[in-house]
């Protein structure tokens, strides 16, 4: 065999979301949001399933979602970052503040917190 070793970024959206997903790791990913936001995410009740954007052309979903309560804290990992990147993260934190709405006048309360962890910011 003459292969050489690769780093797999830590950032790596599939990379974080089987370490987080294993109860074994996540702390690694908790201890550093919360020393960059403050944000604690123990406690938090992480939601496998992903939010679709509703894009038709590429099926653009949600990374990760924390549920706690009202709250909802919904992780996002961008190995690399273009222009619309941004964009489409903060239609995700949209649309799931929007999902507080049932039908008629009944509205769920909720409190959105988006974070993003950026590797490589490619487009200014």
């Amino acid at each position: 065999m003459n292969k050489k070793p690769r780093f797999i970024p830590l950032l790596s959206d599939t990379t974080a979301k089987v370490l987080i997903k294993d109860e074994h790791y996540r702390w690694f990913y908790e201890d550093i949001i919360k020393y960059l936001t403050g944000i604690d995410l123990r406690g938090y009740k992480l939601i496998d399933n992903e939010l679709n954007s509703g894009n038709k052309v590429k099926d653009y979903r949600t990374d990760l979602i924390f549920e706690k309560g009202k709250h909802l804290v919904n992780l996002e990992l961008n190995q690399f970052v273009y222009r619309y990147t941004l964009v489409k993260n903060r239609s995700y934190a949209l649309r799931l503040a929007g999902y507080g709405y049932l039908s008629g006048e009944d509205y769920k309360e909720r409190y959105v917190t988006q974070i993003n962890l950026n590797n490589k910011i490619v487009n200014k």
